[in-house]
């Protein structure tokens, strides 16, 4: 079941990104395709002991994700050189 859903600020960004997360401990990228504009998954992250994801937040400038997991602890994601999380 999804949790939380997260819109970055595409504040020099390319493309837009959404990030969805899951009670399943299931952390989904989502990309906007330029040709169609349609989002598609880029990036499915599953937490370390499948613990609950709660809640994503992005940085006001979009290249780090802070998602809150089940064990009250907050993983920060940040986009690398590659576009990768």
């Amino acid at each position: 079941m999804i949790r939380s859903v997260d819109w970055a600020n595409n504040i020099g960004l390319k493309t837009e990104i959404i990030a969805s997360c899951t009670e399943e401990g299931v952390l989904t990228i989502w990309r906007e395709d330029p040709k169609d504009k349609q989002f598609k998954e880029s990036e499915v992250i599953q937490s370390r002991d499948k613990l609950p994801f709660w809640k994503v937040n992005w940085s006001p400038v979009g290249h780090m994700l802070a998602v809150s997991q089940g064990d009250n602890k907050i993983i920060v994601y940040k986009e690398g050189a590659d576009g990768k999380f």
